[in-house]
C-alpha cells in the first residue's frame, strides 16, 4: 500500500496537555498527546506534530510538506481569562460606555437574558462580582463618527 499524498492535522493546546490528530486522505487517523508548554505553546505543538510524524515514519518537516490543512485550537486564552493571569489588558469602547464592560452581568438581565448566568446577585452586598478583564484605568473611550 502506498503512502497517502496529503494529510490534515489538528492540534489542541491546553493548559496541561497538547493533543493532536492526523488524518490521511484515505481517512486513516493517528493520535498523539504531549505535555503542554505554557511558556511557549509552539514547543508542545511541534512536539505533538513530531510524535504524529514518528507514527507514520516520516520526519516532522516531511509531514508538514504533505499537510494541506492544520487546525490549531487552544484553551490557553480561556485559562488566562479564568485565572486573571497574563499580561495587563486594556479596552477601547464607545464614549459613554466605559463602565458597561464591567456591568455585563447586569446588562444581560436588563436585556431579558438569563439572570442566573452569574452567581452574583446585583443587589447583595455579599456577592462577589466577576472582575473585569481590563481595569477601568486601562479603558479608553473614543468618539464614534
Amino acid at each position: 500500500m502506498s503512502r497517502p499524498r496529503s494529510y490534515r492535522i489538528s492540534v489542541d493546546c491546553g493548559g496541561t496537555f497538547t493533543d493532536g490528530i492526523l488524518l490521511s486522505e484515505s481517512r486513516e487517523s493517528w493520535t498523539a498527546k504531549t505535555d503542554s508548554t505554557p511558556q511557549d505553546p509552539s514547543l508542545g505543538t511541534m512536539d505533538c506534530i513530531s510524535r504524529l510524524a514518528d507514527q507514520i515514519g516520516v520526519s516532522p518537516s516531511e509531514l508538514l510538506s504533505l499537510t494541506t490543512t492544520i487546525v490549531l485550537g487552544t484553551t490557553l486564552a480561556t485559562n488566562i481569562v479564568a485565572t486573571h493571569t497574563g499580561p495587563k489588558t486594556g479596552a477601547i469602547t464607545t464614549r459613554g460606555y466605559r463602565d458597561r464592560l464591567a456591568f455585563l452581568h447586569v446588562a444581560k438581565a436588563d436585556l431579558g437574558g438569563d439572570r442566573k448566568a452569574t452567581s452574583a446577585e446585583p443587589f447583595s452586598f455579599r456577592s462577589h462580582f466577576p472582575q473585569p478583564l481590563a481595569p477601568r484605568r486601562f479603558v479608553v473611550e473614543v468618539e464614534e463618527p
